[in-house]
């Protein structure tokens, strides 16, 4: 079964909602996993923006299929969150929206780090890929409490 809305289409693996509740306690292999189709598939981020920018806040082609989508993964960030697998400081909501916006900006506008990482004999998308895993597992790690 396809993904909701126009960009019909095989889903990834990891948008199954056993998947999505499985990788609510690593949201880092997630977020490489949503990396990963993306850098396989660009035209995907694109065509959300053009939506974005041509619908505003009018309703988009199978928003509420869409949109029950997205449900099924804010519901398992908030069942991840009352299972304690994953801290419950952040709306789960605004969390996997922030998950996929640092997945996602690395296509969105690929200049800035491009202009951002100039010169670096370090940059690659591996290396890209594997500093936003870090990222989002450090965002979604458990507070430490000091001493």
């Amino acid at each position: 079964m396809g993904r909701p809305g126009h960009f019909a289409g095989p889903a990834p693996p990891f948008c199954s909602p056993q998947r999505s509740a499985e990788l609510a306690t690593d949201l880092g292999t997630y977020a490489g996993q949503v990396y990963d189709y993306h850098a396989s598939h660009p035209q995907l981020i694109r065509l959300m923006q053009f939506e974005g920018l041509r619908s505003g806040e009018e309703p988009v082609p199978a928003e509420a299929e869409r949109t029950a989508y997205y449900g099924r993964k804010v519901q398992a960030l908030a069942d991840a969150q009352r299972a304690g697998t994953l801290p419950d400081r952040d709306d789960p909501a605004y969390l996997i929206y922030a998950v996929v916006a640092l997945t996602v900006w690395w296509f969105s506008v690929p200049q800035i780090i491009r202009m951002l990482t100039a010169g670096s004999t370090r940059d690659s998308p591996e290396a890209r890929r594997a500093a936003l895993v870090d990222m989002v597992r450090r965002l979604t790690a458990p507070a430490e409490h000091g001493g």
